[in-house]
């Protein structure tokens, strides 16, 4: 009796096998990757049909430095790889060890700057300088850890910090337990806990300032001098305007020799100006240039403030007195210079506002009038001051302490009702809430609740977004927002609805980069509950994503129009490169291999990059006319000496004349039929051959020229066919590539008058086919 398993097939037959064993040994030997990270590179390369090359690029994207360093070095002994391949790979893994360094720099960066908010130490091994060696996660590991012990230290602190609030409630002053708490909801936590210590003293960040501005704007300057040099005699309001600290007792004396015009007195009047509001030894230097006095200050950036344009390491250029000059500011010596309205003016009733002590009389600090001064310059300058970004923070809910301090500086002062309304009609989203603001700075009357009714409120909302979207994330968001998709699938179906109405027949994901731009929304907290493995789009629902849902669908079709023209010129940019390379190809310098390139393969180059140049009227001339039969010829025998294990054959009895680029034609014909040798080849079997068809026919009823290319692959991908159910011409035919060559393609063919189709259906040798129509001039 036979044994049931000589019946029984070999289970090895058809198993796909893993065709760089070399890798894997080198992976196995280095002892710095556990076996099961070694299977699944190798499990990924089944799957997908990775190179080499890219198992090197997926080594480095995890951060295995030292094991892709040994695997490119390997591969380069065994030859696996070409030299340009190499040097592709060691560019790349540099780059990636620089993309490290600066994401680990930036994350220690961050930690530091929350535990400093936080009053907490760190480790010592996570405050100095980050350097990845041969792994990333050996780095990493411990700011990891780093920060999972901060967060926990940062809820047991706040926790601690809201009961000692909670419990010493009714003893604190009015609107302190409010602005402690606000403190602590921003992360604020050494701040809460130093006003806690000594609650009756002057609050480092107030609740509301209540400043005391010059009142006699209309006193000549010499007459408020003789008040300043008796004491503020006969004048009792005056008297709060003389600080006892030695800064502001300097600004005194250099305000009362001021009339005299020196140019000491001026220089005097701007160092005490500097050290009224800055730590700055060094008095700022007078310079002349035709005819005007030009100083510059330091305008120290304080972190708890929002970020300001004008503010930072590098000094503010100042004009000193009545000519404007070029400068952005000007410090005027009359005691009231509205200046004009491309100009931000301190004059000297600006100066003395920041010398008047707080409400018991006592001096103001630095900071304090460090702040005034920065809100003379804000009320004057409006929004444009503050950089936009400063305002985005990794915990939204500092925005609100942020928010406040912006609209103070800008002359506005809200209350929490009103500042937490706003906060939510904007979403968070800074864009949204800088566009709000700027609508409410030129309004002494602004209601908000007025302003959610006017018509184009959505519209204001709409453009703030997008112009800090762009584009692509901006398209992405409508479309979610309008049609309000259940899935991923049905999100690409109305996007492709949409390039359908602007004309184009591209994918959606030549467009948009459908995961990472669902990903970057994710951060930006529009859609709070997308992974990519739940794929839920469920919006935020914050006012920005309710303006989107109310405003017409031409709010998405016009930035999916834009990106459409960007990818058609995009195409033919590329499809332009695309053809010089190809006609450089004829005329390029070909090294011999007999020697190392030296300065006279250079001039050869160069030589034949001019003469591309020079004849490029002629090769790029629409009006030539050439013989299809004889092109297509030209390619077949071409393309017949690529590979020896594939027969390429060409049929035809047909003549055509044509119209068009025939280096064009080459190009597509060249890059159409090299796909299909190279999946033909990939399907040989040990011994056999592979098989390319072309065809080319005439139909003389339409006069159209008929090329059929056929071969004897794999056939179309699944993600392709998948593609082809909208009608839709892939960018590529191939498992991996960027498609941009079947792009170039397809544009040189409809440059000709034609169309190039994928079709659906296998050809008879049972791969991909291809049909490409061409109008004829004249034929058979």
């Amino acid at each position: 009796m036979t044994p049931m398993s000589d019946h029984l097939p070999d289970p090895t037959v058809g198993l796909a096998s893993w065709r760089f064993p070399d890798l894997v040994t080198t992976l196995l030997d280095s002892n710095e990757l556990p076996t099961r990270t070694v299977a699944r590179v190798a499990a990924e390369d089944l799957a997908r049909g990775w190179s080499p090359e890219s198992a090197v690029r997926r080594l480095s994207d995890m951060g295995e430095y030292a094991v892709a360093v040994k695997a490119v070095t390997e591969l380069e002994d065994l030859a696996v790889m070409s030299a340009e391949q190499v040097e592709r790979c060691r560019e790349y893994l540099a780059d990636a060890r620089n993309k490290a360094d600066e994401e680990l720099t930036a994350k220690r960066h961050l930690l530091m700057a929350r535990a400093d908010r936080a009053g907490l130490e760190l480790p010592s091994e996570v405050t100095g300088r980050v350097q990845v060696g041969s792994r990333r996660v050996s780095v990493e590991a411990p700011l990891n850890e780093a920060a999972a012990a901060l967060a926990g230290a940062e809820r047991d602190k706040e926790q601690r910090l809201l009961a000692r609030i909670e419990r010493h409630r009714r003893e604190l002053p009015d609107g302190l337990a409010c602005y402690l708490l606000d403190l602590v909801a921003a992360g604020e936590y050494r701040l809460a806990e130093e006003a806690l210590k000594e609650p009756d003293d002057h609050i480092r960040i107030p609740v509301s300032v209540s400043e005391q501005p010059w009142p006699f704007r209309t006193v000549e300057l010499v007459r408020i001098c003789q008040w300043l040099s008796t004491s503020g005699a006969g004048q009792p309001l005056v008297r709060r305007y003389m600080p006892d600290d030695a800064a502001g007792q300097a600004m005194i004396a250099a305000i009362i020799d001021l009339p005299t015009g020196s140019r000491a007195a001026i220089a005097a009047y701007v160092a005490a100006l500097q050290r009224l509001v800055a730590d700055v030894d060094v008095a700022p230097p007078l310079e002349e240039e035709d005819g005007v006095l030009y100083t510059r200050l330091v305008l120290p950036d304080d972190p708890k403030l929002p970020q300001l344009a004008f503010t930072g390491r590098e000094p503010v250029r100042f004009a000193v007195g009545r000519e404007q000059g070029e400068a952005a500011f000007r410090l005027a010596l009359d005691v009231v210079d509205n200046g004009s309205s491309t100009q931000v003016v301190v004059d000297v009733a600006a100066v003395l506002g920041l010398l008047v002590g707080d409400d018991d009389g006592k001096p103001r600090s630095r900071e304090a009038r460090l702040i005034s001064l920065l809100r003379t310059i804000c009320t004057q300058r409006g929004v444009g001051a503050v950089l936009a970004g400063s305002l985005s923070t990794e915990h939204p809910q500092r925005l609100r302490a942020h928010a406040w301090w912006l609209l103070y500086l800008l002359g506005h002062t809200l209350k929490s009702a009103q500042l937490d309304a706003l906060l939510e009609v904007t979403g968070r989203h800074v864009p949204a809430l800088l566009a709000v603001i700027r609508r409410m700075v030129p309004s002494k009357e602004f209601d908000l609740t007025a302003e959610r009714e006017a018509a184009e409120f959505d519209k204001v909302l709409a453009d703030a977004v997008r112009a800090d979207l762009g584009d692509e994330l901006f398209a992405m968001l409508s479309a979610i927002a309008m049609y309000q998709p259940a899935d991923e699938q049905s999100l690409r179906e109305y996007l492709l609805t949409l390039l359908g109405e602007a004309s184009c027949e591209a994918a959606v994901d030549s467009m948009i980069n459908v995961e990472e731009t669902l990903a970057r929304l994710k951060e930006l907290r529009y859609l709070p509950h997308w992974s990519p493995d739940s794929v839920d789009l469920t919006p935020c629902g914050c006012g920005v994503v309710r303006a989107l849902r109310r405003l017409p669908e031409a709010v998405v079709q016009d930035p999916v129009s834009r990106l459409v023209e960007q990818y058609n010129r995009s195409v033919e940019k590329r499809s332009h490169d695309a053809l010089y390379r190809r006609v450089l190809e004829d005329t390029v310098h070909v090294w011999a291999g007999q020697h190392d390139p030296g300065p006279a393969d250079d001039r050869a180059n160069v030589s034949a990059n001019r003469k591309v140049r020079r004849s490029m009227a002629e090769w790029m001339d629409p009006n030539q006319r050439f013989d299809l039969r004889l092109e297509c010829e030209f390619v077949w025998r071409k393309m017949e000496a690529c590979d020896r294990a594939v027969d390429v054959l060409f049929h035809s009895a047909a003549e055509a004349t044509c119209v068009g680029r025939v280096m064009g034609l080459r190009l597509a014909l060249e890059n159409i039929i090299g796909n299909g040798v190279r999946a033909a080849r990939a399907t040989t079997r040990s011994g056999g051959s592979g098989t390319v068809t072309i065809t080319l026919s005439v139909d003389s009823a339409t006069r159209t020229a008929l090329i059929e290319i056929a071969d004897s692959g794999a056939g179309v991908p699944k993600h392709v066919y998948e593609v082809l159910e909208s009608n839709v011409i892939p960018d590529s035919t191939e498992h991996t590539g960027s498609g941009g060559g079947l792009e170039c393609a397809r544009f040189w063919i409809e440059s000709l008058g034609g169309t190039v189709r994928l079709m659906l259906e296998k050809s008879v040798l049972g791969g991909a086919r291809f049909l490409i129509s061409l109008p004829v001039v004249t034929g058979a």
